[in-house]
């Protein structure tokens, strides 16, 4: 299975002139429903979703497809779109997943034939790219960096890295650590000297420890 350029300039001129792009062929079929099965894996992959899927038996040149054929092919499309969540302006639309069947009941035009393969483009294309500007979502765990605990906050462009020195840490303070996590809920501007260390003082131990209750700025 692999990516078929898709077709979506298709134009009335293409229609009155009678080109190749004018007919829907079972070509045309293949390329779009192969094309969703592709997108679907990559929709269910990157997002962790389990978006329905309605699998389709291959047309023959001898089969006309049916209204409900249709909407199955069109509606498998639609729900990768919700899926992904672009925002309007990025060309997405929606596609009318209800044509009904007989003689005298509308059907699809070289539009939404456009439409159709121009969506499974764009949720691609822009998928892939919006992943990098994505924040996942859930419960912060401490020592985590700031783009992981900032995980229920929405940034509208990429949330830049932190600095990589170690950060504190979380918890309650422990009798005998450093500074940076006898302070564990405390974020420091700078990487600070080793301070006293937490805990009773002792006879016959050095001044650092013996006021081990107190901190100093130097």
């Amino acid at each position: 299975m692999s990516w078929t350029s898709p077709i979506t300039d298709r134009t009335l001129e293409d229609i009155l002139q009678r080109t190749e792009k004018a007919f829907f062929n079972v070509s045309d079929w293949l390329r779009i429903y192969g094309n969703s099965q592709i997108v679907s894996i990559l929709v269910n992959a990157l997002l962790g979703l389990g978006v329905p899927f309605t699998e389709l038996e291959p047309p023959a040149i001898t089969h006309f497809p049916t209204a409900d054929e249709i909407n199955d092919l069109i509606a498998n499309i639609d729900r990768l779109r919700q899926a992904a969540a672009l925002p309007e302006s990025s060309g997405v639309v929606p596609l009318k997943t209800d044509w009904q069947p007989g003689s005298g009941a509308a059907a699809p035009d070289y539009e939404d034939v456009n439409d159709w393969e121009r969506d499974l483009d764009l949720i691609r294309s822009l998928l892939v790219e919006a992943m990098e500007y994505a924040i996942f979502c859930g419960v912060a765990a401490a020592g985590q960096p700031r783009y992981w605990q900032n995980r229920f906050r929405r940034w509208p462009h990429y949330v830049k890295p932190v600095d990589r020195r170690r950060l504190p840490r979380a918890g309650v303070a422990a009798a005998g650590n450093g500074i940076t996590r006898a302070n564990r809920w405390r974020s420091l501007a700078a990487v600070t000297r080793r301070a006293p260390r937490l805990g009773a003082a002792v006879a016959g131990r050095s001044y650092g420890r013996q006021n081990a209750w107190r901190f100093y700025g130097i």
